[in-house]
């Protein structure tokens, strides 16, 4: 199990939330101009889904929680607007 890493666009990771490991911390190359589109799944357990995304200088740019069913967060067509290294 992947306590985060890199990521590419198109592909899927896993992950492990534990009492052990309260996060992961995943960082993608995102490219000014480019949309993503971010997913977290809950597959067992019941912790509510939730991430924050952070830009290259570390400021918060977007976040997404599964308030509504409590299994998925979902950030749909999220634009980049600077080039560099994102934090998810």
């Amino acid at each position: 199990i992947s306590r985060g890493g890199n990521l590419e666009y198109g592909t899927t990771r896993g992950g492990e939330i534990t009492d052990a490991n309260l996060q992961d911390k995943w960082t993608f190359q995102g490219t000014s101009g480019d949309q993503v589109t971010i997913t977290m799944k809950r597959l067992t357990g019941d912790i509510i889904a939730d991430f924050e995304v952070f830009g290259p200088d570390g400021a918060s740019v977007g976040a997404a929680n599964a308030a509504a069913d409590r299994n998925n967060a979902e950030l749909l067509d999220f634009n980049i607007s600077t080039s560099g290294t994102y934090t998810i």
